[in-house]
């Protein structure tokens, strides 16, 4: 896969993060991160050449990464195993489909 590709959902990911971050530090949140991402679910969808990726989808496959993350390799950085680990998830569904 080439890098361009990777550095999008990297790139995705972390803006996105930034933004969640701003909305809980200015709001009492009721959401978690994967919630507020996939707000963008266009953006994610667009950048995983995946159009027919939903809301629901991209919520488990951020929600999941969060937790692989945390116990496989929290000592990684965050964006990037996370844009590996929402690129595989969603190549994975495209292959089951």
């Amino acid at each position: 896969m080439n890098n361009t590709y990777t550095d999008t959902i990297k790139s995705l990911i972390e803006e996105t993060n930034r933004a969640y971050e701003i909305y809980v530090a200015a709001s009492h949140a009721n959401s978690d991160y994967a919630e507020f991402a996939a707000q963008c679910h266009t953006d994610f969808s667009r950048a995983l050449n995946n159009p027919a990726l939903s809301q629901t989808e991209i919520r488990r496959l951020l929600r999941s990464g969060h937790l692989r993350h945390r116990n496989d390799a929290p000592e990684s950085c965050w964006a990037t195993f996370m844009s590996h680990y929402v690129r595989q998830g969603c190549n994975q569904n495209l292959k089951g489909a």
